[in-house]
């Protein structure tokens, strides 16, 4: 792992931004983001399923999420 810049995305299924949790120059290691289930707009999104997208300089990384 190195320093470098982070971006946190969360996105539907479809692709499409949901919210950007996170945009900054981060130190190597381990870090906790929580996502309060909302949008851009701080508006509840509806259950159902969603991705985190995670971009450093190392790479993708991608995950899933269920909100309820």
């Amino acid at each position: 792992q190195k320093d470098g810049k982070a971006v946190l995305d969360i996105v539907n299924i479809n692709g499409q931004l949901i919210n950007r949790l996170f945009e900054a120059e981060v130190k190597a290691g381990s870090h906790e983001i929580k996502w309060n289930g909302t949008d851009r707009n701080r508006n509840n999104v509806a259950d159902g399923i969603y991705f985190y997208r995670l971009q450093t300089g190392e790479g993708l990384v991608t995950g899933k999420l269920i909100k309820m």
